[in-house]
């Protein structure tokens, strides 16, 4: 399992902010980068979190789970750090993660789900760790730091819940979260509002948010993550504004025969059907509240042949018009 190398910006601020001598802690573990760090090249996650821990122990700061947090610069996390902050609402910001982490990380893995009246994203590191403060506390720290750093305004999170033990001291950690935090849990999860989540956000830039999710499907299938899947996705969403996406036309640009994307679809337990429909319905959520878009741009832009079509599969999918949808926003 491994990192991506521009990660480590955040950790040298870390190490930075408490004295401590980088290069030397890295050095310790067999890992060596020049500087500027290279989002091509990942390193190993056990040496990573070796010098992390060591970190902690030497800083003597019973929150140091937090200081990444408090540290971190959307940049940090590459194209998923610059996609985030171009998302429209904390709901676009928290499926991308779920996602794409895989382009910064490959030890956590992340789940988002709506559980009214709250969106639960949960994450888990990697099974064949236990449970500890740094991978339990830190990345919820980020993922409500890069929240309230997008959101540019106060909100209350409903709770925080962790997998490891108690510590000791947690009065640090109830100031940084402000909300209910418990411990023992068999994932971590941070609980927000719907209301929070869903709220229009004045600065995104829902074109920005889509380049760069092209970025990361490309990177995936470059590290091979998702296999199929992911290459499926990633030409489905090139092939969209041409309007004549099939499976023979997406087989052919990949270079399978349609019967053998089909069956290596189908051990992934999905359809290209279903992957169509996901990919219009994740490009349609970010297009909808876009009002410099007209709906005959955004059949063109989901590949539907014409206007009518598309407002007919708005209706199947969510029960309304593309306008009332718009209008609720």
């Amino acid at each position: 399992m491994s990192v991506f190398e521009p990660l480590l910006a955040n950790t040298l601020r870390v190490f930075e902010s408490y004295d401590l001598d980088a290069q030397a802690l890295f050095a310790a573990e067999g890992i060596s980068f020049d500087l500027p760090l290279d989002p091509t090249v990942r390193i190993s996650r056990t040496k990573y979190l070796c010098v992390r821990r060591r970190a902690a122990e030497l800083s003597g700061d019973d929150y140091y789970s937090l200081r990444a947090a408090q540290l971190l610069h959307p940049g940090d996390l590459g194209a998923l750090g610059f996609a985030w902050l171009a998302s429209n609402r904390l709901r676009e910001c928290f499926i991308r993660v779920e996602r794409y982490f895989n382009t910064v990380s490959d030890d956590i893995f992340i789940s988002v789900a709506d559980k009214p009246p709250n969106l639960v994203v949960s994450y888990d590191p990697d099974s064949d760790l236990e449970p500890e403060l740094l991978t339990s506390i830190a990345p919820g720290a980020c993922l409500l730091q890069l929240s309230r750093d997008h959101l540019k305004k106060p909100f209350n999170l409903t709770e925080m819940k962790f997998s490891c033990k108690q510590p000791a001291r947690i009065s640090g950690f109830l100031k940084f979260f402000d909300c209910p935090i418990s411990f023992g849990h068999r994932v971590n999860q941070l609980i927000i509002p719907l209301v929070v989540v869903d709220e229009p956000i004045p600065h995104s830039n829902n074109k920005l948010a889509l380049l760069h999710d092209q970025l990361m499907d490309k990177y995936l299938i470059e590290l091979g993550r998702h296999g199929i899947v992911a290459k499926v996705r990633a030409e489905i969403m090139r092939q969209l504004p041409a309007g004549s996406v099939t499976r023979d036309s997406v087989a052919a640009s990949l270079q399978y025969s349609t019967r053998t994307m089909r069956h290596r679809l189908k051990a992934e337990n999905i359809s290209f059907k279903q992957l169509i429909t996901q990919v219009r319905k994740e490009l349609l959520g970010q297009y909808i509240s876009d009002r410099s878009l007209s709906f005959s741009q955004i059949a063109f832009l989901l590949g539907f042949s014409e206007p009518s079509a598309f407002s007919r599969a708005h209706k199947d999918w969510f029960g309304h018009s593309p306008r009332t949808a718009r209008n609720t926003l």
